[in-house]
């Protein structure tokens, strides 16, 4: 699926998730530019990694998507990880912090 890819990045773009005042997977060192199809599907996994604590899969990456990858299928296997490895479920628990919140630094 993810060889669909055009990277219009309308899935981030409607993440209410994705929040970072620069968007470090614009940038060609993770996600090749003028390379679609991509070659892997670099930027949907580091992504899926990004958001993995904060993802509640209200599915609007996947309703965005114009290609019809099924995006939230790889985003609940990393949720169901994230459950296993630190007993963490995005949404449930307000007060409790994200394990995997961290900034994707752009340097620059």
């Amino acid at each position: 699926h993810f060889d669909r890819c055009i990277k219009c990045y309308a899935c981030r773009n409607a993440c209410p998730q994705c929040f970072c005042p620069e968007c470090a997977l614009e940038e060609a060192l993770w996600v090749e530019a003028g390379k679609v199809p991509p070659t892997y599907p670099t930027f949907h996994l580091i992504r899926a990694m990004h958001t993995a604590g904060k993802c509640v899969g209200c599915r609007e990456c996947e309703l965005s998507c114009p290609a019809g990858i099924p995006l939230t299928t790889l985003y609940a296997l990393i949720r169901e990880d994230v459950k296993e490895m630190f007993g963490y479920e995005p949404g449930a628990d307000l007060e409790q912090q994200p394990p995997l919140v961290l900034p994707m630094e752009v340097e620059g």
